[in-house]
């Protein structure tokens, strides 16, 4: 089979961005399915429609399915004639949906599309479909995925535990929908910025702390929701997560990696306070990959706080961007900010990278051993290792802005020549024809 047809189901996950949708369109829900449809692909929340465009583009058929945008859902089902339940309308529309559209390709960006149950029956619910593909992104994933016929992981601590367990994942990057470059130059011409984060805060992980070391230090302004539940439990305590890592890191750089056993002895010695030893086990003292927790060298860390970054810094943080204004945000900013999850380890993986070059920002981001595979370092994209070399960076890019012009266009055509989603997309065409 040379060509073929694929329904991709992906998910908005957050509700600002749903809430952002309708904000925008207050009659969304007096439109037709067909027109609410055209809305969200234009929108570009999340995940874009860069992939069925750029399968499309192939000679395959493509459609997208956002399964859990309800109102969009729950249209299509209602000029469709189907009744369904209210506490399983999201199985039952989407496979009323695949039935209809008979994909011979099922692409599940991520798994939360169906429930396990569906998931794992599909080709029973749906003889069409032939191959089913999972794709997943978040390092921090652990549970069984031998149901997908095709597996792509887009971290390469994903892969090596994958391929571990007698998987063969294949290691397809995120990437950047270069119809949004294009768009660019039609964005709002808004108020330039110089030193940007957009994203979650994730407190009391280290990502909070470098973001308020870096509001403390430097004039970067942030756009991102915080989770106040989690100042209001922890806020004025003893920040025992960040304690555990910091104690963690510092015992894993006096051993080497490949004495566990050393390793596992200093933890249990170091187990006094309560849980310590189960919480550092988390970390994977493989001698080829290194701790799969990722902790900042020189990170200042302390009393969580009980006002979240937005309380103690109101002028210079907002509320996070979804779609089409967090890529207007990336376009008129000269130096973006990136840290990495946690779950992350020793590598880099995530979205920003690819979104924040291919719009044209000096990208300023942790690095990590595969980082080579991706960028080239303080050329592409500029690097720090340390919280004390981010910092440090972060002012010199700001006192050096043509400096940080050149990266940033050194970068954006690195991006356009090899990470956009139309490379990805013939990876992954070459990838399913091949299993057909």
């Amino acid at each position: 089979m040379n060509e073929f047809n694929v329904v991709r189901l992906q998910g908005l996950g957050f509700p600002r961005a749903i809430q952002q949708i309708l904000q925008n369109h207050p009659d969304f829900n007096d439109l037709s399915f067909s027109s609410q449809q055209e809305i969200l692909v234009r929108e570009r929340s999340v995940y874009s429609s860069g992939f069925s465009e750029g399968m499309k583009r192939l000679g395959n058929s493509a459609t997208e399915i956002f399964f859990d945008f309800e109102l969009a859902q729950k249209k299509w089902a209602d000029e469709q004639g189907l009744p369904f339940l209210q506490d399983s309308w999201r199985d039952e529309i989407a496979l009323a949906q695949l039935k209809t559209l008979q994909p011979d390709v099922l692409y599940l960006q991520d798994i939360y599309g169906l429930s396990e149950n569906s998931r794992r029956k599909i080709k029973e619910l749906v003889p069409s479909i032939k191959l089913v593909v999972i794709q997943k992104g978040y390092p921090g994933e652990t549970r069984d995925l031998s149901d997908a016929d095709i597996l792509l992981v887009s971290s390469p601590i994903l892969y090596d535990r994958y391929k571990e367990r007698g998987q063969n994942p294949h290691l397809i990057y995120h990437s950047f929908d270069e119809t949004l470059s294009k768009d660019g130059a039609s964005m709002s011409q808004g108020e330039r910025e110089s030193f940007v984060f957009a994203g979650s805060s994730r407190a009391p992980e280290d990502r909070y702390w470098m973001l308020r070391n870096l509001l403390k230090q430097t004039s970067i302004k942030l756009w991102a929701d915080e989770d106040r539940s989690s100042h209001e439990k922890h806020g004025g305590k003893l920040n025992l997560l960040g304690w555990k890592r910091y104690l963690r890191q510092s015992l894993i750089e006096l051993v080497k990696k490949d004495n566990a056993n050393l390793l596992r002895g200093a933890l249990s010695l170091a187990a006094s306070i309560s849980k310590v030893e189960r919480v550092l086990a988390q970390a994977d003292f493989s001698k080829d990959h290194g701790p799969t927790v990722r902790s900042l060298p020189g990170l200042s860390r302390g009393l969580l706080p009980k006002e979240t970054l937005s309380e103690e810094f109101p002028d210079r943080c907002y509320r996070s961007l979804f779609g089409k204004d967090y890529y207007d945000l990336l376009n008129r900013s000269d130096i973006v900010f990136n840290i990495h999850s946690t779950k992350s380890g020793n590598t880099v993986d995530n979205m920003k990278m690819f979104e924040s070059t291919g719009m044209g920002a000096c990208l300023l981001t942790d690095t990590g051993r595969n980082m080579k595979d991706l960028f080239e370092e303080d050329f592409e994209v500029v690097t720090y290792a340390s919280a004390p070399e981010a910092i440090s960076k972060a002012k010199y890019l700001l006192e050096n802005p043509e400096e940080a012009k050149k990266i940033s266009a050194a970068g954006r055509a690195k991006t356009l020549a090899q990470h956009t989603m139309a490379h990805r997309c013939e990876e992954i065409n070459g990838i399913i024809r091949a299993q057909l």
